[in-house]
């Protein structure tokens, strides 16, 4: 019994979320899995509503780690925790009943480093919410990146990567995962360890915000000749500059056609992964095409705020160059 249930600690990161914590807490609570091998670790990344004095009123550890960046709360986390497994999740989540057991079948097969999942919407989800999470979650494989909302890996494996990065605003969970493959481990994307968020962007405006904070940090954490969505953010700024550019030179209507197509076609790869994988499972070709329009209005934006992130980091690398200091 001692070796089927190792102990796990549930490190969740918050951060003025009275909103959702309680269900996210309620949900650790009622997993299926012996209450005495499960920690319940909440730090508080310096809260100003009422997340504190909800998360008391739960069974759980909560430490208070203000004024620093997520990788640094994660790794507080850590710090308290006397698990064996580290299960990361975040406040605005809601984990299924077998999170745990799910993922830990799969976690000490020879070769995974970490399991886990991505993360999916509530049935009352928006139109973009719902659109956004097309196709997530019909199959488990093996993956490249695992989200920091849902990241189960070893106290060994995550001490020997040298846990999340406490310089980056964002990122810090692709940094990780690329520690752990680097070393010769693989990742599991799980198909029944998939989590409901409900903290997704609810409008367009919202996507722009949090694609800004989310590729602040990209040039740190990929390697830029390999990573694709790094090549298509710089292709989608270079179209943006040079098709204004030849619409003011007047130059010839072909020219113009083509940095459209491809921009277009940047756009376009990742909605039409998602919607064949969720036409697979529900094979409705009309409503398959209305999900594709709206991925597309989605993604453009989505590569609105990836390139204004992108810019700024530039910016600092070139700000850093120049005179020695910067990020």
């Amino acid at each position: 019994m001692e070796q089927a249930f190792p102990k796990v600690s549930v490190i969740i990161p918050a951060f003025n979320e009275d909103r959702y914590i309680g269900e996210c807490l309620s949900s650790v609570i009622s997993l299926e899995y012996p209450k005495d091998k499960l920690e319940i670790i909440v730090v508080d990344n310096g809260s100003t509503d009422n997340t504190n004095s909800i998360a008391r009123g739960y069974p759980v550890k909560l430490i208070e780690k203000p004024g620093v960046k997520v990788g640094a709360v994660r790794n507080a986390g850590f710090a308290e925790s006397t698990g064996e497994i580290l299960a990361f999740t975040d406040a605005d989540c809601i984990v299924p009943k077998q999170w745990l057991e799910d993922a830990l079948v799969f976690l000490f097969r020879s070769g995974i480093g970490a399991v886990g999942g991505g993360c999916l919407v509530k049935e009352n989800g928006t139109w973009l919410e719902k659109a956004w999470v097309s196709g997530q979650g019909s199959e488990t494989l093996i993956t490249k990146y695992l989200p920091g909302a849902n990241f189960i890996v070893s106290r060994e494996v995550f001490c020997e990567c040298g846990g999340f990065d406490e310089v980056l605003s964002a990122g810090e969970d692709d940094k990780l995962s690329i520690a752990i493959t680097s070393k010769g481990f693989q990742l599991l994307s799980l198909k029944q360890c998939f989590v409901i968020h409900q903290g997704y962007p609810k409008s367009v405006l919202e996507i722009t915000k949090r694609q800004i904070w989310h590729s602040k940090n990209s040039i740190d954490i990929t390697n830029p000749l390999t990573n694709k969505l790094f090549i298509a953010t710089n292709v989608f700024i270079i179209c943006h500059f040079i098709f204004p550019l030849l619409v003011y030179c007047h130059a010839q209507m072909f020219y113009i056609s083509c940095v459209v197509v491809l921009i277009t076609c940047i756009i376009n790869i990742q909605p039409l992964k998602k919607v064949i994988a969720w036409n697979k499972q529900h094979n409705d070709i009309s409503s398959a095409i209305i999900k594709l329009l709206q991925l597309n209005i989605i993604y453009y934006f989505y590569f609105v705020g990836r390139s204004v992130g992108l810019i700024f980091n530039y910016y600092l690398k070139i700000k850093y160059v120049m005179t020695g200091n910067g990020a």
